[in-house]
């Protein structure tokens, strides 16, 4: 699912860059957290976004974060981190339409063995909240329009429905016992 943000960059800008201090707080990133509360004081006080554009590229940058938490933080996360790199780059007045990321290849990872059909209970909810985020964070950011998590787990399941559930898919076959795997990526949207 795609949402755009659409709006004035600047306050596009602006909103994205506040709910991205929010977002790396739920995430235990203290050290981007802080960086962008500075980025939020560079732009109140002088309309800068040079700092915020430092923080994309390079060895050690925004881009090579490792996740730290929750899948919903996450992706809501790299949302916020795409829809700030953009707008950053454009004059604060211009009107300007930010589409989402995860929008091409949303599909689930499904292995089958003996006849069965597995999937692992994460990827599920990795789906879930990358789907979400896809419309959920865009939209919030241009109206603050919030969006509910649940209609997008229940597709999800829905989708899997039938589907057994694994923890990963590394061991043997829990049906069989074999070890011989076939992959698939079945589109969910």
């Amino acid at each position: 699912m795609l949402a755009v943000a659409a709006g004035l960059a600047g306050e596009l800008y602006e909103r994205a860059l506040v709910a991205l201090v929010d977002a790396l707080g739920e995430a235990g990133d203290e050290h981007w957290q802080a960086w962008m509360r500075e980025d939020v004081e560079l732009w109140r006080t002088s309309r800068r976004t040079d700092h915020h554009r430092r923080a994309f590229g390079g060895m050690g940058s925004f881009n090579d974060r490792w996740m730290l938490g929750d899948i919903w933080v996450e992706t809501s996360t790299a949302q916020l981190a795409h829809i700030t790199a953009l707008t950053a780059a454009e004059p604060p007045e211009r009107f300007v339409q930010v589409h989402g990321i995860f929008t091409h290849d949303v599909r689930l990872h499904q292995r089958r063995c003996c006849g069965q059909e597995f999937v692992r209970a994460t990827d599920l909810t990795n789906l879930a909240a990358t789907a979400w985020a896809s419309w959920a964070i865009p939209r919030m950011v241009t109206d603050g329009t919030t969006t509910a998590r649940e209609p997008y787990v229940h597709f999800v399941e829905l989708q899997a429905q039938g589907v057994e559930r694994c923890t990963t898919f590394e061991a043997a076959c829990q049906a069989c016992g074999g070890t011989q795997w076939t992959n698939s990526r079945v589109p969910v949207w």
